[in-house]
């Protein structure tokens, strides 16, 4: 599922964020370039199994705006231990009939990825991190939205090697769902998927993941994220899976 790479970036994000101390002089901006290969399941039927994509990263952040990923925005309030961001984000989600190797899947409608826009929390604690975010669906293509919460612990094993666990949780709005696993009774007549309409659903997420620093601007980091899908995408007859994964290896250079 290739909305995992957004949990991924995030995550880097609140790292960085976590690692961030009180007595650090504030600093006119931060910049970090990377690349990387993430490797993952695809849920739709026909489709290949797995997919295997390089990507580049791009972070930057200053006191009122910030990029991480594909996801930025505008920090509406931050502090040492709480901020808050106004979000614009690549919605990454998206069927093309042509990708599949099931005649019926072929004669389905494309479901567009897009855009959103909305807001996102993150406290840091001694106990660990956590965040929650709430995105719109911005170019109207599913009209639904999605909201998150996710907890993270970060722990220093070496001065150099950080690793962390997550877990958290998503709600997708019917719209949301209903775009890209229902299928309309015009789909079903002409590709003969039986018609089904999707309600709002939970998705629950566990991740790990690591960041050795090479030097002090060169660090790798890895990452594994597993997602437990509701039944109500489940039982849509255009899917086929039931776990979203996805393994991340890229590198990373601060400047």
């Amino acid at each position: 599922m290739r909305k995992i790479l957004i949990l991924i970036f995030m995550l880097i994000s609140n790292l960085a964020y976590a690692q961030t101390e009180e007595s650090e002089p504030e600093k006119a901006y931060e910049l970090a370039l990377g690349a990387g290969l993430s490797v993952g399941s695809t849920l739709y039927k026909g489709e290949k199994k797995t997919y295997a994509a390089p990507f580049p990263y791009l972070e930057f952040n200053s006191k009122y705006l910030f990029w991480s990923g594909i996801q930025g925005g505008v920090h509406l309030y931050r502090s040492n231990s709480l901020k808050v961001d106004l979000t614009v984000s690549y919605l990454a989600m998206q069927f093309s009939p042509e990708d599949s190797d099931d005649s019926a899947m072929k004669k389905l409608d494309k479901r567009k990825p897009s855009a959103g826009a909305g807001f996102a929390v993150a406290y840091k604690a001694a106990f660990g991190i956590i965040d929650a975010g709430l995105t719109f669906d911005v170019l109207d293509i599913s009209r639904g939205f999605t909201a998150s919460a996710n907890y993270t612990l970060p722990c220093m094993i070496t001065e150099k090697l950080l690793v962390y666990g997550s877990i958290g949780g998503q709600y997708n709005s019917a719209k949301h769902n209903n775009y890209y696993f229902g299928v309309t009774q015009e789909e079903s007549l002409k590709s003969g998927i039986k018609s089904y309409k999707a309600d709002g659903s939970i998705e629950l997420s566990l991740g790990l993941g690591t960041m050795y620093d090479f030097t002090d601007k060169l660090h790798l980091l890895a990452s594994a994220q597993f997602t437990l899908l509701s039944d109500e995408i489940t039982d849509s007859p255009m899917l086929d899976a039931s776990v979203a994964w996805n393994v991340m290896l890229g590198v990373l250079y601060s400047f």
